[in-house]
């Protein structure tokens, strides 16, 4: 849900902007559908299509999320999270609906979104 940390570079190239938001927008709208960005295949070098260049910034988002998500300090945060949040909430591991660990990867995603406002406001 890091929207911004996945688009501040594209902000010139709509098309692939919008790609990089859709994998974690298509997320928010069906949950229960996933945007595989190596299902989708690569468009052609040439082309610079609407389509081709969602399709890149899907693909951007896809391997920017599986380097993230295995950098040791995503990790450890997380994992803190998750620990705060199960503290917080001691009648959670009843609760199916309670997801402490999908609440702190989420919460971690939107801080670095707010980190980045704050160093780049404009």
């Amino acid at each position: 849900m890091n929207f911004l940390a996945h688009g501040h570079r594209w902000l010139d190239r709509p098309d692939r902007l919008a790609g990089t938001a859709l994998p974690d927008w298509l997320s928010l709208l069906a949950p229960a559908s996933r945007l595989r960005g190596r299902a989708l295949g690569l468009p052609e070098r040439e082309d610079r299509s609407a389509e081709a260049e969602v399709l890149r910034g899907v693909r951007i988002h896809h391997a920017e999320d599986r380097w993230f998500h295995q950098q040791p300090a995503f990790e450890e945060l997380v994992r803190e999270g998750t620990a705060a949040l199960r503290a917080a909430y001691p009648g959670g591991a009843e609760d199916r609906r309670f997801k402490p660990r999908f609440l702190a990867h989420v919460a971690v995603e939107v801080l670095l979104d707010a980190w980045l406002l704050e160093r780049e406001p404009g």
